[in-house]
């Protein structure tokens, strides 16, 4: 942007000294006079417009000239002190630079007559681009860093007025079927005899009897022993009854 703007004004520039160089040509008194008596010399050059660069064309004949003179000689049409003079018929005056300057005419009498002009050159108007100044590149802005996200509040409860519904019951799983330890054989069984013997009664306590004889108590292998005495006999039931009774308890007991 910055090349092509240059590139404009360097373009510009040349055209304007292009133009300074060559500027515009104006015939004076045209396009229905000249330099001379007959031509309203003051309208024209009211009606004229010069600029720096311009040129203004003096066509005339004799005895008719252009002396160039100050403003004070203009006013009094005094051509004694010029500042320059041309009697060529021809003449060509460039516009070189901005301000007044006076010309008139060399024969006194046609100056008091009107054959003078004042022409004022104005400067160059200044060149303005049709495309507006690059306006200065404007930094980017910084990133802004995204704020944390802030979790969701959580919704408030919504209480319902109704009771809330029973949810259907879920199926049980089919329970598995319990396996049974095999039952505990049956304890032999005691014959009743053995277990009347065994359990003692609860109102009264068992009575043993004693053998009548002593070889019960003995072995089958023992030899057979004499017959006792009635005096013997009685005595063996007083010793033999307590030793009954304590072998029976300590059966009752040891089952």
């Amino acid at each position: 942007m910055g090349t092509m703007n240059k590139t404009f004004m360097s373009f510009a520039i040349a055209a304007l000294l292009f133009e300074i160089a060559i500027g515009e040509t104006y015939i004076v008194g045209s396009p229905n006079g000249s330099w001379d008596e007959n031509t309203n010399l003051q309208t024209w050059i009211k009606s004229q417009r010069f600029i720096v660069g311009d040129n203004i064309n003096f066509q005339y004949g004799p005895p008719h000239s252009v002396v160039e003179v100050t403003e004070a000689d203009y006013n009094s049409c005094e051509a004694s002190n010029p500042v320059q003079v041309y009697t060529n018929g021809n003449t060509v005056i460039r516009l070189s630079s901005p301000g007044k300057r006076y010309f008139i005419c060399g024969v006194t009498s046609h100056c008091a007559g009107g054959m003078k002009i004042e022409v004022e050159t104005v400067p160059a108007a200044p060149i303005t681009s049709s495309t507006p100044p690059a306006s200065p590149l404007t930094p980017p802005a910084p990133a802004s860093f995204a704020n944390p996200m802030t979790p969701p509040s959580p919704a408030p409860p919504v209480f319902s007025s109704q009771p809330p519904t029973a949810a259907p019951p879920q199926p049980s799983p089919t329970a598995a079927p319990a396996i049974l330890p095999p039952a505990p054989s049956a304890a032999p069984s005691i014959s009743p005899d053995l277990s009347n013997a065994m359990v003692p009664s609860t109102n009264e306590p068992p009575i043993i009897e004693p053998p009548e004889f002593a070889s019960d108590l003995l072995s089958p292998s023992s030899p057979p022993q004499p017959p006792l005495s009635s005096a013997n006999k009685e005595h063996f039931h007083h010793l033999i009854l307590p030793m009954g009774l304590g072998f029976g308890l300590a059966m009752i007991l040891g089952f």
